[in-house]
């Protein structure tokens, strides 16, 4: 769908370069739209805005290669105004999507109005909320899709509402601070499949994901950063005291939280790419070697050659869950999205859920992230219960591989070819 968005005066036009999160005001608003399901965009532009200043903001990489026009206007737009409408409807599509561009939408409240939008055909689509009733200016102060020819007439008055819960998105513009948008933009920088865990582990991070905004850092570099805490969680593990133990409980808590400092930022920045998921996935799995590998180094040191064999099994099994999760990640997202991967997953053993073992695969797929075992690592640490953490692993990671090996199976499985000569294929059984 069109996004169109009008820039104010040039007088205000330095807002346009305010940082927030650490992206430009501007690019933030052209890309949360592009990201939420926009097609192209329309910038109407106010009389004397250098556009040399204009196109150097537009090569933003979180734009990336969208289609953006700019259509120069003889005075500042009024969208209350069916005659500055009339002056720019031969650029505009019969139906677009209006951002103010002082507003930052939430990706999922904006696809959930393009979505609304979608289902009803020839309408025109609001969020809920008193302020958007009645024809009036204030209509335009959030994210709306009118139909062209309404606002040529002026009818301002019939929408369908697109409900959301909570604000659909943030201004950034007095009496709200660049300090209190970013504070929300980080709230709600977290993923829809996020359990409770995710969400602590989220809030914890919350003040220093704000401050890397600020910062050049980059996800994949915090993604790094985890992995060399793990590794330092690693050597106290060997070590095999109480202390030690600990210590490596906390540093490998520590490491959980750079692994969604990763994601935040990456979604804040618009950093997000198929590279960095699959960084992301090999780092976790990394600081589980790391860190079992230095238990059961610290075990045998302290309690003999049983802790051997557990580790041995827990390693061994930790691989081949990360060898066959990496083929049904590929299996299950679409080809260059392995961001969609988790989503897609649980929808297919929702869908499979008559089956026991699909069923028990999707009440326990949390204990498989990173995100929760930190928790039950550090409780396990601090009551001297590693032997069984041990125990608990080896068994959970080998039954983990087996199961991913037959849910592959079943859930994704590739038809062998037809007689037509045309492989069938089947990925959603």
């Amino acid at each position: 769908m069109q996004v169109v968005i009008a820039l104010p005066c040039v007088d205000k036009v330095d807002r346009l370069d305010t940082l927030v999160c650490g992206v430009p005001l501007l690019v933030r608003v052209v890309a949360a739209a592009l990201r939420s399901g926009g097609t192209d965009v329309l910038l109407l532009l106010p009389p004397g805005l250098p556009r040399r200043w204009l196109d150097l903001r537009l090569r933003s990489r979180a734009i990336g290669s969208a289609c953006i026009e700019t259509l120069a206007i003889g005075r500042v737009f009024d969208p209350s105004e069916p005659e500055d409408w009339r002056a720019v409807a031969h650029c505009l599509d019969d139906r677009f999507l209006w951002m103010p561009y002082d507003y930052i939408g939430h990706r999922t409240a904006l696809t959930g109005l393009l979505a609304t939008a979608a289902s009803h055909p020839g309408a025109a689509v609001r969020f809920s909320g008193v302020a958007e009733d009645g024809s009036d200016k204030r209509i335009f102060e959030r994210p709306t899709v009118f139909l062209k020819d309404d606002l040529l007439k002026g009818d301002t008055g019939h929408f369908q509402v697109a409900a959301v819960t909570g604000q659909p998105g943030v201004w950034v513009r007095p009496p709200v601070t660049v300090r209190d948008a970013e504070g929300e933009l980080v709230r709600l920088s977290g993923k829809a499949t996020d359990g409770v865990y995710s969400r602590f582990n989220r809030w914890l991070c919350r003040p220093a994901v704000r401050s890397l905004t600020r910062t050049p850092v980059t996800p994949n570099a915090a993604s790094f950063a985890g992995l060399a805490v793990a590794a330092l969680a690693g050597l106290c593990f060997a070590q095999g005291s109480w202390s030690w133990n600990v210590s490596g409980a906390a540093l490998f808590f520590i490491s959980g939280l750079f692994d969604e400092i990763d994601g935040m930022l990456a979604r804040l920045k618009f950093q997000e790419s198929a590279f960095g998921c699959w960084l992301e996935t090999m780092v976790d799995y990394a600081t589980y070697l790391l860190v079992f590998f230095g238990m059961t180094v610290g075990g045998y040191r302290r309690d003999g050659w049983l802790y051997l064999g557990l580790g041995a099994a827990l390693l061994f099994g930790s691989v081949l869950s990360f060898f066959v999760i990496s083929v049904q990640r590929k299996l299950a997202a679409p080809a260059g999205k392995p961001t969609e991967y988790y989503r897609r997953h649980l929808a297919a053993l929702e869908r499979d859920a008559g089956n026991p073992i699909s069923r028990t695969a999707r009440n326990l797929q949390f204990l498989l992230r990173k995100g929760v075992l930190v928790h039950y690592v550090l409780l396990f640490a601090l009551f001297n219960l590693l032997p069984v953490l041990l125990f608990l692993g080896a068994f959970g990671a080998n039954a983990a591989w087996m199961v991913t090996l037959y849910l592959n199976r079943r859930l994704y499985r590739i038809r062998p070819v037809n007689p037509s000569g045309h492989p069938a294929e089947d990925r959603t059984h």
